[in-house]
């Protein structure tokens, strides 16, 4: 008997398909492209399953997904799997991270069962003044930009320190603006805080020798 592998697997929260409630389960994704979930760990009770090359036509992320996430939690956290017999399955994860973890590997095997999987491109650049090209982007923390007809992907560092996204479709590099609104920096507060300390010191020091 051949054992189908497990691509991932993971506690997310699920909305109820009548009363639209949040129920918690354990989520595992196989290689033959089903989403099942079950009760727990054990996989001894399964409660549905997701089959997403037979019934996946998208996913949705984020505010695409036109629900309210549960308590304590954001809309970078959703995904929505869009079925074409409309059972969509809208899942929780319990951050914007871990639901990025869930949309690359969900978007893998996608691509992985499909019977036309489009051809890689060639990435490129974006045309921004003051850009320089980083062969090794420096990863700090793990910050989240929502790109609006896609969903969150993942933000990196060049060597400069200019933040950057990479459109998982189209491969296009894109350098983030500070004031641009679909930039969620998270954990990046600190970053903040730590250059402008040390500017404001680089500034101030001539002074005290006059």
């Amino acid at each position: 008997m051949t054992t189908i592998p497990t691509f991932k697997a993971g506690w997310l929260l699920r909305q109820s398909t009548v009363l639209k409630r949040w129920k918690r389960n354990w989520f595992v994704l196989y290689g033959d492209g089903n989403l099942s979930f079950y009760e727990d760990d054990s996989r001894r009770e399964k409660h549905g399953n997701f089959n997403i090359p037979a019934e996946g036509v998208g996913l949705k992320t984020a505010l695409e997904c036109e629900v309210d996430p549960p308590e304590r939690h954001n809309f970078g956290c959703l995904l929505k799997l869009i079925s074409k017999n409309n059972n969509d399955l809208v899942i929780c994860a319990a951050n914007s991270d871990e639901a990025l973890g869930w949309k690359m590997m969900l978007e893998q095997i996608r691509l992985r069962t499909s019977a036309n999987p489009p051809q890689q491109q060639l990435r490129r650049w974006n045309s921004y003044p003051n850009v320089y090209r980083a062969n090794y982007p420096v990863q700090r923390n793990t910050p989240v930009y929502y790109y609006p007809n896609y969903g969150p992907v993942q933000v990196c560092y060049n060597q400069c320190g200019q933040p950057y996204y990479v459109h998982p479709q189209t491969q296009v590099i894109t350098v983030i603006r500070d004031h641009d609104p679909y930039y969620y920096r998270n954990g990046d507060l600190m970053w903040g805080m730590a250059a402008g300390a040390m500017l404001g010191a680089a500034l101030y020091t001539p002074f005290l020798f006059f």
